[in-house]
């Protein structure tokens, strides 16, 4: 199953990818340039697309 761990660049970034990693084998991998833990109210401008590609693509 495919798997989008995104995490925030001031706060989890890339580590957050690397936990799901243990996990899944289908990990892409997102940081959110400028955002802490809430990437939603911090940069929403940033984070749905990247939200929509994923879906996109799975489609």
């Amino acid at each position: 199953m495919p798997v989008m761990a995104i995490g925030g660049e001031k706060s989890f970034g890339a580590v957050q990818a690397a936990i799901m990693r243990h996990l899944a084998t289908n990990v892409r991998e997102e940081v959110v340039v400028g955002s802490g833990h809430w990437l939603m109210e911090e940069r929403p401008e940033y984070t749905v697309p990247l939200i929509h590609r994923f879906l996109d693509d799975r489609m």
